[in-house]
């Protein structure tokens, strides 16, 4: 049976160990949740969407536990604890007792009949005087748990922060500890940014521009980093070419000039990095094969129909008639003519109902050049044509100069100014009419004075008197507006 002094020191002994290796494994543990922690916490801010990312934290996570199992489990601090530094303990707790402590667990470590031990009674005293002061003795504070103290402390404050991090976001805090055990798994963030294009087009016409709105499907604001990835093949290669887009906050208009190759298109930022690329083919437009404008003005003009080119001017009123053939794929056709700031649109009269056959479409518009100001005014025009797939193209713009039909001029030559005259005299008159067309008629309009000793129930009339009469149809010419007028002249 072993001595009580023994059993005591025994049970310390075991005590301290455990006390030991707990604190070892505390601080091991929060070590570990503490670098586990800040690497979630990192993932879940950044929301690291690339694999090796993942796979980097996975491998500091395992660096960061082995340290730390070396640092408190490896050196084995708990087996180095025996009776001898037990009790060496107590002794410096206890000064009293000096070192008969140590001495008593070393005798009883010692055989009895050892000759080199000394004299068994001495041995037999100490031990009995030590085991009788260590029993009025309290000895709980000999083991220092001060230390496991502190790692249970830290541990309780990462637990404290997954805590919360599970309060906040219990769905965050999943994930992210999936993400971090299991690099290799696809488990993915939750985005936080649905980046969508509004109806992106397939196929658009060659020369033409690129456009689409770029949203966020969820409603958020738009992120700040906004990348558009533009795809191509050059030369039998796949070239990849990058545009920041424009800063926005709920849309942003995404436009590329001047297409004239396929290519794929895919924007990036934020969180989401995952849109697939969308193709866009670039094909011809419709187009005309043939397209013939021509002006009639009004028929008291006197001027005769004819051709316009691409710049030219006319009439105002004039009736512009737009004869043009397209292909056979075509849909529909319509005009958009811009005079001033005033826009309109005209639809086309198809020859044919059923928009095919032969080589072409025939395509027939007529519009009104019409103006109602004293100024010339610029105008322009094109035709809009869309084929069968709804793919639009456009014809070359051309301008139109419209000249107003102006008011006639009339100048007074004779007299220059008032003139007295008696009642039987003869007055020279002597006017200049100009007008830029043709003067049809002109009249002189006069009114006699009332004799104040008269009185007449109605007012007097004026007189008229015709002083220039036109030819009875218009002058016929081929001189475009704006030509020096070819009946200005004088009358008498």
């Amino acid at each position: 049976m072993s001595h009580p002094l023994a059993n005591r020191i025994s049970q310390l002994t075991r005590e301290a160990r455990r006390v030991a290796l707990w604190q070892g494994v505390g601080w091991v543990a929060a070590a570990s949740l503490g670098v586990a922690l800040v690497l979630m916490l990192s993932d879940y801010v950044m929301r690291l969407s690339d694999p090796g990312m993942r796979w980097l934290s996975w491998a500091l996570l395992l660096i960061a536990v082995a340290a730390a199992a070396v640092r408190w489990l490896g050196g084995r601090e708990w087996r180095k604890i025996t009776q001898l530094s037990t009790a060496q303990r107590v002794q410096s707790l206890r000064p009293g007792l000096g070192s008969r402590l140590a001495s008593s667990v070393e005798f009883l470590n010692q055989h009895v009949e050892d000759p080199t031990a000394g004299s068994a009674d001495l041995r037999r005293r100490v031990v009995a005087e030590t085991t009788a002061e260590i029993e009025q003795m309290e000895l709980t504070d000999v083991v220092d748990r001060r230390a496991l103290h502190r790692a249970i402390q830290a541990l309780a404050c990462g637990a404290a922060v997954v805590a919360v991090f599970g309060l906040a976001d219990p769905a965050g805090l999943r994930t992210s500890a999936a993400r971090l055990a299991a690099p290799w798994s696809d488990q993915n963030w939750p985005r936080r940014n649905h980046l969508a294009v509004v109806d992106p087009p397939d196929r658009i016409a060659r020369g033409q521009s690129f456009e689409v709105e770029l949203i966020d499907q969820q409603g958020v604001a738009l992120p700040n980093d906004l990348r558009v990835q533009y795809r191509t093949r050059v030369g039998g290669r796949t070239r990849t070419e990058e545009q920041q887009a424009p800063a926005a906050t709920d849309s942003v208009m995404l436009r590329r000039e001047n297409i004239q190759q396929s290519f794929a298109f895919r924007v990036l930022g934020g969180d989401d990095q995952a849109m697939p690329w969308r193709s866009v083919e670039v094909v011809d437009a419709p187009q005309l094969s043939s397209m013939t404008v021509t002006a009639r003005p009004q028929a008291y003009t006197g001027i005769a129909p004819r051709e316009l080119r691409e710049d030219d001017r006319v009439i105002a009123g004039a009736e512009i008639t737009i004869d043009a053939v397209a292909g056979a794929d075509l849909a529909s056709a319509t005009l958009e003519v811009t005079v001033g700031d005033q826009k309109q649109e005209v639809a086309s009269e198809v020859s044919s109902a059923d928009f095919g056959g032969g080589d072409g479409v025939k395509l027939k518009h007529t519009w009104n050049a019409a103006h109602q100001g004293d100024e010339p005014v610029a105008a322009s025009y094109r035709l809009r044509l869309t084929d069968r797939e709804g793919l639009v193209g456009y014809s070359k713009s051309r301008t139109l100069r419209i000249e107003p039909d102006a008011v006639p001029t009339v100048e007074w030559i004779e007299p220059s100014a008032e003139l007295l005259v008696t009642s039987q005299a003869v007055a020279p008159l002597r006017v200049l009419m100009e007008d830029n067309l043709a003067i049809a008629k002109a009249e002189l309009v006069w009114l006699r004075p009332q004799d104040p000793a008269t009185e007449e129930a109605e007012p007097p009339q004026p007189e008229r008197a015709r002083i220039y009469q036109g030819p009875a149809t218009p002058p016929q010419r081929n001189l475009p507006p704006g030509a020096a007028p070819l009946d200005s002249r004088e009358q008498r």
